[in-house]
């Protein structure tokens, strides 16, 4: 599937109204902002963390830290496993569905981008309870690197702000058990399970909708299933 230009400069030119333009003004700025703030406010704690060392502009130990020194921490590797896991599912998908029309360096690129973004996202939501948006990044690389290709646009959207949302959710459940003072192991185990089983649910449902539904996605669907959004 590729977008023609013409057809769509032909349809119509853009109208925006000031509130939607400000929107997007908002949604441009605040992106870099989050990225600096961090790097100037919170960047020496990060690296000392990343050293493995107790930052000095760190808060005295807490209750909950000295409580969870008695249960052992997940290792690394662990990680290390579920991702590589997931981006070889990821990269096998770009063999099996060739219609994504997706390409290995755009994976990768989708990866770095949720990665650089991942830890002001979640500094910013757990000081201010409001998450940062990085819908608009999401769809300018793509739209740049690769024009009139929608899918691989879609797809790279999918990966920065799938990944995004699934990283903080992980997050926030680490830190219930961490409140919860339950062990860091078994909170992980639950927390991969529950991916696996809700991917596979999700896949299932979809696929029951698009084999039981006749004429899904068109106007005409009898059941309306004309506008459905994943």
């Amino acid at each position: 599937m590729r977008l023609n230009e013409t057809a769509y400069e032909e349809y119509s030119p853009v109208y925006l109204p000031i509130s939607f333009a400000l929107t997007y003004l908002l949604a441009f700025m605040v992106p870099p902002a989050i990225l600096v703030q961090t790097i100037m406010v919170f960047g020496p704690e990060v690296y000392q963390r990343l050293r493995g060392r107790q930052s000095a502009l760190s808060a005295p130990e807490d209750v909950h830290a000295k409580l969870m020194r008695r249960y052992h921490q997940v290792p690394w590797w662990w990680y290390g496993v579920v991702f590589v896991i997931s981006v070889s599912l990821a990269f096998g998908s770009t063999r099996v569905q060739h219609d994504l029309a997706i390409t290995i360096p755009a994976i990768l690129l989708a990866i770095v981008s949720t990665m650089i973004w991942i830890v002001p996202v979640c500094y910013i939501s757990a000081i201010s309870g409001q998450t940062a948006a990085i819908n608009l990044i999401a769809h300018f690389i793509p739209g740049a690197l690769w024009r009139q290709n929608p899918f691989a646009n879609m797809v790279f959207k999918s990966y920065c702000v799938g990944g995004l949302a699934v990283g903080m959710t992980f997050v926030r459940g680490l830190k219930l058990g961490r409140y919860m003072k339950i062990p860091p192991k078994y909170t992980f185990m639950v927390q991969a399970a529950e991916v696996v089983l809700a991917t596979i649910t999700e896949a299932l449902v979809k696929e029951w909708i698009f084999a039981g539904g006749q004429d899904v996605c068109d106007k005409v669907q009898p059941a309306k299933l004309s506008r459905w959004y994943s």
